[in-house]
């Protein structure tokens, strides 16, 4: 597979669209069903963009007996906080990333392995072989699987030029308080990384809190995390 258009092309593991099946809606004949649903991406995103095409399509092909209303930008909280009201029935989906569906169903943690894919292609031949298993994982713990959509490759950026861990260990770097995986990582290599969560991030990075960040060029451009650094360390650590 190519990298297409993320309407047409709904690939790995960056916002998932997750349903509890007991949030299921009949569509009655006479009744308009109003679907909640919370994500970190941000409005003007390409992600927010391919969600309101979704709910355009939605709305004319049920002649608009049922949308969506995407709560953006985390204003739910993080992704752990998005679960809960899922799970309690505040909203009706969630967009998640490889971190917050590892928790839905432990085996999707071999996503974020480091260094697991080297290219697109080694990507989109593991998910196409192991998408049914992801499918089933999560429906035998009650959620269903809508679709998958792509962010790229995660590289670490920065302040101040990274080359090295012993570079990396002179920085204040910052690991997602919500990835046991991530913690576990810079553990291992020696890194005391400080935990936030996403949306805390940019107001970390304004106020020195951190200075060593790492995401995808896309998430980095939509979360405006380039606005407030000047190296990116050209070697790719994880897919999402």
């Amino acid at each position: 597979m190519g990298r297409g258009d993320p309407i047409k092309v709904l690939k790995v593991t960056l916002f998932v669209f997750l349903f509890l099946f007991f949030n299921q809606v009949a569509l009655g004949a006479e009744k308009s069903v109003l679907i909640k649903m919370g994500t970190l991406a941000p409005e003007g995103s390409s992600w927010m963009k391919t969600f309101n095409t979704m709910n355009t399509e939605v709305m004319k092909k049920t002649e608009n007996k049922v949308q969506f209303k995407i709560y953006s930008g985390g204003v739910l909280g993080d992704e752990m906080d998005m679960l809960r009201k899922l799970k309690i029935g505040q909203i009706q989906g969630v967009a998640l990333t490889s971190a917050g569906l590892s928790t839905l169903f432990k085996e999707m943690d071999v996503l974020q392995v480091p260094f697991l894919f080297q290219t697109y292609e080694e990507v989109d031949t593991v998910l196409k072989k192991m998408d049914s298993f992801f499918r089933k994982g999560l429906e035998d713990n009650g959620y269903m699987l809508l679709g998958w959509s792509e962010a790229g490759f995660v590289y670490l950026m920065s302040t101040l030029p990274i080359s090295s861990v012993a570079d990396l260990k002179k920085g204040k770097v910052w690991v997602w308080e919500e990835s046991p995986m991530s913690k576990a990582i810079f553990d291992e290599a020696g890194v005391k990384a400080i935990p936030l969560t996403v949306p805390d991030v940019l107001v970390g990075l304004q106020t020195g809190l951190v200075d060593v960040v790492y995401a995808p060029p896309t998430g980095a451009i939509s979360l405006q995390w380039f606005t407030k650094v000047k190296y990116l360390t050209d070697f790719p650590l994880v897919y999402l």
